[in-house]
């Protein structure tokens, strides 16, 4: 089984392949205080940021268009992704956002980062 957003799978080829070009961070609830006995509180959500050094114009528009039809951002009921202790997950909701980059160079984007929240 793939990576999947809203039921589009992911393209599995080079750079989204996470072991050839990809950094997938996942992380968990963020930890927001202790309570009374020591235990940690945490509040929101799992996140995923996943980045690469370029994008083809093509792969960078497969985010654009193909999963976010130019918009800013979009929810979805949706995903399977890796949760931050490695194992593919089913989720029912996610957040997609616009992916971000640093320049463009001919049809390279560079830096790209997509933003992926609300995980749960």
């Amino acid at each position: 089984m793939g990576l999947e957003l809203n039921h589009n799978t992911v393209p599995s080829g080079s750079p989204y392949y996470m072991g050839t070009g990809g950094t997938f961070v996942a992380k968990p609830p963020a930890t927001i205080r202790q309570n009374g006995q020591g235990l940690d509180v945490v509040a929101g959500y799992a996140s995923v940021e996943w980045s690469w050094p370029y994008l083809t114009a093509v792969d960078f528009r497969w985010w654009t268009t193909t999963l976010l039809n130019l918009e800013p951002s979009a929810v979805y009921s949706h995903a399977i992704l890796y949760d931050y202790n490695g194992w593919l997950t089913t989720y029912s909701n996610c957040c997609v956002h616009r992916p971000t980059f640093s320049h463009v160079q001919g049809d390279t984007f560079f830096d790209v980062k997509v933003v992926i929240d609300m995980l749960f």
